[in-house]
């Protein structure tokens, strides 16, 4: 049903949820009004949500705070001691040393992690702001794709963004499985309601998101636009 009148959601979803069993597939929607009473998950890779036109097919989300997540729950991580960080980081980097590179390889994807410990906190004058990060808890801060391994040196592409000590945060290399690969939302419009006519971005509903990117990669949004849609 496309013009709006009646939850559709479950149709869409199923629709998803098949094509990711299938090992991915286009859900194309024509011309129309979609309403959707629930959030919509795109967790399989090489699944495609297409419309026919980001003027022409419009998904309506009636109670959304996600309209649209592309990507999975949870990723499978991978840890060895042995890859924990010898030395240093710095802004620029494209290695790191780590203890013992064995179990990884070109084409893994990794997380470059540490702990928060008082000094990291004290570093950045926020041991009063933090709370909600309990101390020595290990937190991902670079997410890479490794392109070369030399002995024990790790090379990825993108070059870190901020320094790290390797040895007082117990820095480390976490192998990471399971990302949604190749998967695209396209072609269509979007509406995510707000609780009443008078409600804005500064009301209380400024975490509403059209379409969520979460733990994926290869992944797309294109020739997407918002709309807004009558008496909501």
């Amino acid at each position: 049903v496309n013009d709006g009148s009646v939850d559709v959601w479950s149709d869409i979803q199923s629709a998803l949820d098949n094509a990711a069993a299938a090992g991915g597939g286009v859900v194309y929607l024509p011309a129309g009004l979609y309403r959707l009473d629930d959030e919509l998950n795109i967790s399989g890779s090489n699944v495609v949500l297409r419309g026919a036109g980001k003027e022409d097919t419009k998904l309506f989300f009636t109670n959304a705070v996600t309209a649209i997540t592309v990507g999975t729950s949870s990723l499978g991580m991978m840890d060895n001691p042995s890859w924990a960080i010898s030395t240093n980081g710095d802004v620029f980097d494209t290695s790191v040393l780590v203890q013992n590179a064995t179990g990884l390889a070109p084409g893994d994807d990794i997380h470059i992690a540490w702990n928060i410990t008082p000094e990291f906190k004290a570093e950045h004058a926020s041991s009063d702001y933090w709370y909600h990060v309990p101390l020595n808890t290990q937190r991902s801060f670079f997410r890479r794709t490794i392109t070369a391994i030399d002995g024990n040196r790790v090379y990825f592409k993108t070059p870190l963004r901020y320094p790290f000590q390797a040895a007082r945060d117990s820095a480390i290399v976490r192998k990471a499985t399971g990302y949604t690969t190749g998967s695209g939302v396209e072609h269509l419009g979007i509406s995510t309601a707000l609780g009443s006519a008078t409600d804005n971005w500064n009301s209380g509903v400024n975490h509403t998101t059209a379409i969520l990117m979460k733990k994926s990669k290869d992944c797309w949004i294109q020739h997407v636009k918002s709309f807004a849609q009558p008496g909501h």
